[in-house]
């Protein structure tokens, strides 16, 4: 056998460049945390901005504000949601969880609050399109660019 001719510096410091720990596999797992935030900020600032050209385009020209649910709005909230699962999963490690608890634990937290908000959001988009949103200051839009 080979290790039988390694002198044991050798064989352990092999030993430790073969058996090393990858560098996203860190316990806790900071990287991967960080990684979920940044997704989550990115794909939550594409999603604004999916919102805001399409009130644009309904303020010009009247194009429906609804189905919320195409391609270009769902991805984006996806990647939010995912990158939120991400973060809190990863959190949840830093606090000692197991990786399949706390990402399931993130996952239902973060699907089940991105549902609420979806939902939440159609009815305000449904409002706006009836003109029954007293609160809109369409004003507010007027001015933004």
């Amino acid at each position: 056998m080979v290790e039988d001719s390694l002198s044991p510096a050798l064989q352990e410091q092999l030993d430790l460049l073969v058996y090393a720990k990858a560098y996203w596999d860190s316990q806790p797992p900071y990287a991967l945390s960080a990684m979920g935030m940044i997704m989550a900020l990115l794909c939550g600032s594409v999603f604004i901005r999916q919102l805001r050209e399409r009130l644009a385009t309904w303020r010009e020209d009247r194009h429906p504000l609804l189905p919320l649910g195409g391609i270009t709005t769902a991805m984006p909230y996806g990647g939010t949601i995912l990158g939120i699962t991400l973060f809190l999963g990863a959190g949840l490690q830093v606090f000692g969880f197991g990786a399949t608890g706390s990402f399931l634990l993130a996952f239902l937290l973060a699907a089940v609050t991105g549902a609420g908000l979806w939902r939440q959001l159609e009815r305000l988009l449904r409002q706006v399109e009836e003109g029954t949103f007293a609160a809109a200051d369409f004003d507010f839009f007027d001015n933004r660019p």
